[in-house]
């Protein structure tokens, strides 16, 4: 551990530092058996960091292993019914994606899945050691209104339908939400893997290296593993890494790199994000004792890179549920400055571009005949305001 952070890491609740220790990938139960023996934790506590993390499945597993228990029998049967319902979610989704996509195909429409139990598989060897609520699955943007069309016809409605104008909604978002009307499934269609880059791997170039996933029965496509890679970093850095699910999967990956990280840097040329892949790796080295791979390691040194990680441990020391911004008005501005430091300094001017570029949710706010819808760019700041003045912040479950 670098001794920079040695403040940060020991004002993490003393649970969470016994998960981390937990999940390390070189954990071994019988050292974690005697390094904890006598701790004084809270099985109320830990259960709860557990499940705000998302990393319950992989802790139960780990305390199964240990030789002389370090918490009440009560927590690991928590933790086990916990498990257990995960298991069956997974096995659900799994024969629902399954079903949406050979849906997809059968319709000439060709999709990758970016995360769910493929992911799950491929970094846990079993896709009951990784949670998900629900299904990304991404698109070539021409075919999202026909991928659309499939999801309504296999019982799905959009979560949050608004009026496409000057069709933002294919250039300012990257995803719409959908659940089905029976099961509740929910899946994210996605026709770009975040909003504000500038800089992106098309989707030709993702299918071109993509992989097959065979234990559903038929063939699953999914993103090849440096494309995986960057996909997961970008997405957990955007969410603050509230979730260190996110970053036990980056420390899954990272464990398991085969060249060095040689392929991860040429992909980093292609496509950016090197201060969030920096960020990253410095956190899965001082949470979760990953070394980071070699070719990578210069990366870990960015003054960048390390700002981010100090904005960060913040959310995970107060616990802290970033959907979309934290409810803490201080937490909140935190966060803003620091997804804004996140940005290249195109992404921030195309951010402050797509500000004054009218949206969906202009239509929604003041509804105009087609005929008059240029009159939104003149009326976009004032429409803008007073959503943010009048309208109750929005959450959802990430």
């Amino acid at each position: 551990m670098d001794k920079t952070y040695e403040w940060e890491v020991a004002n993490l609740p003393l649970e969470l530092q016994f998960i981390l220790d937990c999940l390390k990938p070189d954990a071994d139960p019988a050292v974690i058996g005697r390094r904890w023996a006598g701790s004084r934790l809270s099985g109320e506590k830990l259960i709860e960091l557990a499940r705000h993390h998302r990393v319950y499945p992989s802790l139960y597993l780990k305390l199964k292993q240990l030789a002389k228990p370090v918490l009440p029998k009560s927590v690991l049967l928590t933790l086990q019914q916990d498990y257990y319902a995960n298991t069956l979610m997974m096995l659900r989704l799994s024969a629902e994606m399954q079903r949406v996509v050979t849906a997809l195909a059968e319709r000439g429409i060709r999709s990758l899945q970016l995360k769910g139990p493929v992911i799950a598989h491929e970094l846990y060897g079993d896709i009951s050691q990784r949670t998900s609520k629900d299904l990304d699955i991404l698109v070539p943007i021409e075919d999202v209104d026909r991928a659309e069309a499939v999801l309504e016809e296999l019982g799905y409605y959009d979560r949050d339908p608004a009026p496409r104008l000057f069709n933002d909604l294919k250039w300012k978002t990257h995803h719409s939400c959908f659940e089905h009307t029976v099961n509740r499934t929910q899946i994210e269609l996605h026709w770009r893997l975040s909003p504000d880059a500038v800089k992106e791997t098309s989707f030709e170039q993702l299918w071109a290296q993509r992989r097959i996933y065979e234990q559903t029965g038929s063939p699953i496509p999914y993103l090849g593993p440096e494309h995986l890679f960057h996909y997961l970093v970008s997405h957990g850095a955007r969410h603050g890494w509230f979730r260190l699910r996110w970053l036990h999967d980056i420390a899954q990956l990272a464990s398991a790199c085969e060249d060095g990280g040689e392929s991860l840097v040429e992909e980093t040329r292609r496509s950016g994000g090197a201060a969030a892949i920096g960020q990253a790796l410095v956190l899965a080295r001082e949470l979760f004792g990953v070394k980071p791979p070699r070719a990578l390691l210069p990366l870990t040194a960015s003054p960048l890179a390390h700002r981010l990680v100090r904005c960060i441990f913040p959310f995970i020391q107060e616990t802290v549920t970033i959907s979309p911004i934290p409810e803490q008005k201080k937490m909140a501005l935190l966060y803003k400055r620091y997804t804004f430091m996140l940005l290249t300094s195109r992404e921030k001017l195309t951010h402050f571009i797509g500000k004054l570029y009218p949206s969906a949710w202009d239509a929604q706010t003041l509804p105009l005949p087609k005929r008059l819808h240029f009159l939104y760019f003149p009326l976009r700041p004032f429409l803008y305001f007073y959503r943010r003045l009048k309208q109750p912040r929005k959450r959802v479950s990430i």
